[in-house]
């Protein structure tokens, strides 16, 4: 800038400027849509340049330096030394001393960019000159319509893997529900011999084991009764005994036939949503597919969670079910467990926390807490209006935890309190709300492997409170 001096055609010999244009055309071949050059903002005053100056004295003006286009397209190169207004990203570049991003587009008499800048430096760290970074906008127009159709593409194909998978998934797990409710009806009808169900092992998970258990239950009850008709006890006896195994093998029915109608429900969710997506996808609004995809999402967690009731269920009556305690701080525990209710469950019920104690820490098993709570707190949400809120109170002493959840819903008849924690009992003013009648029982064995005590005060039609107590700190020696 100080010493050199233009060619001929206005740009320069000085090796010093050929020097850098081959170090500008380097990288260019690296990535061929990249134009560099090169320039100072200063004074008008203070600068040196080629020709009359494009702005007044005192104002800042840009002197360019070295352009690479001087070597590719010398037409559309500025000239060593010439003169133009002040550039606005290189005056933020001197002032900051840093790098500068331009995320628009813009226009000058050469064409459309998307540009930046950066310092360059002495050995002091002091802004000498800039160096200036152009893209030609068609270029990255051409990556932007490429990335567009990319993502399209990708989000067509994964949508297209969705529906066949849920519509896959969901055919199977229908055939296997429907065998196992026909079984079912078979054997509450005393028919132990009819043919087991067929698993073909493509589909093995909790229904092909619950599948497995049915065969095992029917050989079982089929032996039983075997050895009762063939014993020489008495007839009283034996009427006895046929009694009771045919009331085990309608409970068992009972199970299965209740399992396989909530399975059914959600499934039937499943496929529908699946099915209108699949026919519909073109005609169906964005807002709808979300609302379809919601409900597909609902129903999955409500299987996923009778699966996981049902196993529960049978770690506790096979005494698998075992206890592992760790420290809680059960203001955390209980706002968390609120929070994921509100995030998770599609309801209108609002859950309130009251906090009546500074004991906060426990030493419990979180699992269990939380299958505890979450039924109770359920079960309060499905009885109760939407108009009262559902309350979690939590209390205690230096030896015990006490929690109340208190609802205002349709509450317990007194006929079905005796039977309340019984493995299936429903209350009979809810037939007409969905339910397995298995989170009370779930309830009551995991208060009782904790160690604790659970009891409820109900007012029909005026709503329920359940009492959990448990000691602070488990101690198993």
């Amino acid at each position: 800038y100080q010493e050199g001096e233009p060619n001929a055609e206005g740009f320069s010999n000085d090796p010093r400027y050929i020097r850098q244009i081959n170090w500008f055309d380097t990288l260019h071949q690296a990535e061929p849509e990249m134009w560099f050059y090169t320039f100072i903002i200063d004074v008008a005053g203070r600068n040196r340049r080629i020709g009359s100056s494009a702005v007044s004295q005192g104002q800042l003006e840009t002197i360019y330096l070295v352009d690479l286009w001087a070597k590719y397209e010398p037409s559309k190169a500025v000239k060593f030394l010439e003169s133009d207004v002040p550039i606005l990203r290189g005056v933020e570049v001197i002032e900051q001393n840093t790098l500068v991003e331009y995320p628009s587009i813009y226009t000058d008499k050469w064409g459309t960019w998307l540009s930046a800048a950066a310092p360059l430096t002495d050995q002091n760290n002091n802004v000498v000159a800039v160096i200036g970074l152009d893209v030609e906008a068609d270029y990255v127009f051409e990556l932007q319509r490429e990335i567009r159709n990319n993502l399209l593409l990708a989000f067509l194909a994964t949508y297209a893997l969705l529906f066949a998978m849920i519509y896959l998934a969901s055919a199977l797990i229908t055939r296997y529900i429907r065998q196992l409710s026909d079984h079912a009806e078979k054997i509450a009808k005393g028919n132990y011999d009819s043919s087991s169900i067929v698993r073909d092992g493509r589909f093995v998970d909790e229904l092909d084991q619950l599948a497995q258990s049915l065969d095992v239950m029917t050989d079982s009850i089929r032996i039983r009764e075997s050895l009762i008709l063939e014993s020489n006890r008495s007839e009283r006896d034996i009427q006895l005994a046929l009694q009771r195994e045919r009331h085990m093998s309608e409970l068992k029915s009972r199970f299965i036939s209740l399992v396989s109608h909530e399975f059914r429900t959600p499934l039937t969710v499943i496929r529908t949503s699946t099915e209108l997506l699949d026919q519909y996808k073109t005609a169906i609004s964005h807002e709808k597919q979300h609302d379809y995809f919601q409900r597909i999402h609902h129903a999955i967690r409500t299987i996923s969670n009778l699966i996981d009731d049902i196993s529960t269920i049978g770690q506790a009556k096979s005494g698998k079910l075992q206890v592992k305690a760790s420290a809680i701080n059960l203001e955390n525990f209980c706002i968390d467990l609120i929070q994921e209710i509100h995030t998770t469950i599609r309801t209108d019920n609002r859950i309130t926390f009251q906090k009546h104690t500074q004991h906060l820490n426990a030493f419990l098993d979180p699992t269990l807490l939380r299958s505890i709570l979450l039924n109770l707190l359920l079960n309060a949400v499905k009885y109760s209006s939407v108009s009262h809120a559902v309350i979690l109170s939590l209390s205690g002493t230096d030896e015990t935890v006490i929690f109340d959840i208190k609802d205002y819903g349709v509450g317990i008849p007194i006929d079905d309190q005796p039977r309340l924690f019984e493995l299936f009992h429903r209350g009979g003013n809810v037939s007409n709300i969905s339910g397995t009648g298995l989170g009370l029982s779930i309830t009551k064995h995991c208060v009782d492997l904790l160690k604790g005590k659970i009891s409820f005060i109900s007012d029909e039609e005026n709503g329920t409170t359940f009492t959990v107590v448990l000691p602070r700190q488990l101690n198993f020696g």
